[in-house]
């Protein structure tokens, strides 16, 4: 897997000064839905892959429980998201299909791929970021 760079970024700080991305970069929003509301947001990506994101029935229910539980991990666990995120995606032959062609970008330049969640360890991101490396 040498030269497979892939990385995970808080849309937000990215548009501010705390964070930046290379100028080289493919950068690639990976939400569910697209936010019209975020200035400059077309400026930054090459990309964008509504069905990277979670399932509608999967983010309505995490928010869901989040709401009532008020602990990222607790929803997180709850709702099984990385399981059912994880097979979301191996069972979506367009999603399927974009995981690779995201692998293939990769090996010539660092891809970023971007979503709201600051916290990468309760994001879709982080387990796309696995996908992507684990398939093909």
């Amino acid at each position: 897997m040498s030269g497979l760079v892939v990385k995970t970024a808080c849309l937000f700080p990215i548009l501010t000064t705390f964070g930046s991305i290379p100028d080289n970069s493919y950068v690639v929003l990976v939400t569910r839905y697209y936010p019209f509301w975020v200035k400059g947001l077309k400026d930054l990506i090459d990309e964008y892959i509504p069905c990277l994101g979670p399932s509608p029935d999967l983010l309505k229910e995490f928010r869901t429980e989040l709401g009532r539980l008020h602990n990222l991990q607790k929803a997180w666990n709850i709702t099984h998201y990385e399981n059912r995120y994880r097979r979301q995606i191996t069972h979506d032959s367009k999603a399927l299909g974009k995981v690779r062609e995201l692998k293939e970008k990769a090996k010539d330049q660092d891809v970023y791929l971007l979503c709201y969640c600051k916290d990468e360890r309760f994001c879709h991101r982080r387990i796309l970021k696995e996908l992507i490396e684990e398939l093909y």
